[in-house]
């Protein structure tokens, strides 16, 4: 069914970029109105005679008297709100702002900054019980991300009738490491949460002395998409985007444990390969002086492949160390990521810089020995583009 719901997307997304395309075709003259010639009805009253100005009054050009009954967008003043939002101001291109210049060719370039945060469930490593029944866990310890920098960068085509195409390529990688130990107290145990000696707590009999983690994260998107632009008013432009995108994360989970069995080990990897479609939009405001501020969503819904394993072996000698447990599968799922970003904008020529803050939500990644949970990928971007 969501395979369904996504080629009729797709389809919805050819479908509006042929019909725009053609509509787009009718020549325009430079008051932005359609140029389609009428010939004069039967009934039609003739001309009035030119009217001789008096001497000492100021002279009105037609151009002027006829910008009275004209939108500042180049459209009649009785013309349908949806023909304002469908179509893109042909006088914009006399404008800074290459955003809203939409009916001018050229190419499109950018290249983006990232400082982000991961956040996800299912990365607990150790935790502290108690000696005595009932055994319950009083603490636990997860792997945490702190922040890494990243890269996005994109090239694209405006083809001078409001649509654009790009491609967008975006790289970011967090790594981290951490160690818990026992503590003194009334729940002095320590144990490795993922390890199989925690079935059952009987692990309480023989404690670990220390259990260390180490994880990263590697997350790889290509996006495919079409893009149009248009204008609301003189300071409000609009955007939608949509195509194809292509994501590959990849999760490295690690832990080594000292306990009365020895050193152990403990590797979860998992590998996400998924394809799908990307729709989004986007809104901006805009003053006379090149600053702008934008909002922006986009929603994705990816098949995706898991190749997920869990491996854990006990080094009772270091050279003939014992398999405890090897257990590895691939599975296929559903993914949506929901995405926003806020964020101000300056632009001067063909340059513009952006600021802000952005967010993305994966949901349904598959794990081996723990219920799906999702990665949340946040934080701030700096960009610089190129339109020209």
């Amino acid at each position: 069914m969501i395979r369904g719901w996504c080629f009729a997307a797709v389809l919805a997304v050819a479908a509006s970029c042929l019909s725009f395309t053609a509509y787009g075709q009718i020549p325009a003259d430079k008051s932005g109105v359609p140029a389609v010639p009428l010939a004069p009805s039967p009934g039609a009253l003739p001309a009035a005679e030119p009217v001789a100005t008096p001497a000492g009054a100021p002279a009105v050009s037609p151009a002027a008297g006829s910008a009275a009954g004209t939108a500042s967008s180049g459209l009649p003043a009785d013309a349908p709100w949806f023909q304002r939002f469908l179509l893109p101001v042909p006088e914009a291109n006399g404008s800074a702002d290459d955003w809203l210049s939409c009916n001018r060719p050229g190419v499109l370039g950018n290249a983006d900054y990232l400082n982000w945060s991961a956040r996800r469930s299912g990365l607990d490593f150790a935790a502290l019980v108690s000696t005595t029944a009932p055994i319950v866990t009083t603490a636990t310890e997860s792997l945490d991300f702190d922040r890494a920098d990243g890269f996005r960068g994109g090239l694209g085509y405006r083809f001078g009738n409001g649509w654009n195409v790009a491609w967008t390529y975006t790289y970011f990688r967090i790594a981290n490491q951490e160690t818990a130990a026992p503590t003194l107290g009334a729940n002095p145990v320590l144990i490795a949460t993922q390890s199989f000696l925690d079935a059952g707590k009987g692990v309480t009999a023989l404690p670990m002395t220390s259990v260390e983690a180490d994880g990263a994260l590697q997350v790889n998107i290509q996006d495919f998409e079409a893009e149009w632009s248009s204008c609301l008013n003189d300071t409000v432009g609009f955007r939608a985007f949509g195509g194809f995108r292509w994501a590959k994360i990849d999760q490295t989970f690690n832990m080594t444990y000292d306990s009365g069995f020895g050193k152990g080990h403990i590797s979860l990897p998992n590998n996400m390969d998924a394809e799908g479609v990307r729709l989004g939009a986007e809104i901006q405001w805009r003053s006379s002086w090149g600053f702008r501020v934008f909002g922006r969503g986009a929603e994705s819904i990816l098949v995706a492949d898991f190749r997920t394993r869990q491996h854990e072996h006990a080094l009772a000698t270091v050279v003939n160390p014992a398999v405890d447990i090897d257990v590895s599968g691939d599975t296929a799922a559903v993914v949506p990521v929901v995405e926003a970003a806020v964020g101000v904008a300056y632009a001067h020529g063909p340059w513009e810089f952006l600021a802000g803050y952005e967010m993305s939500d994966w949901f349904n990644l598959v794990q081996v020995n723990r219920p799906t949970q999702s990665l949340l990928l946040d934080g701030y971007f700096l960009r610089l583009s190129f339109s020209r």
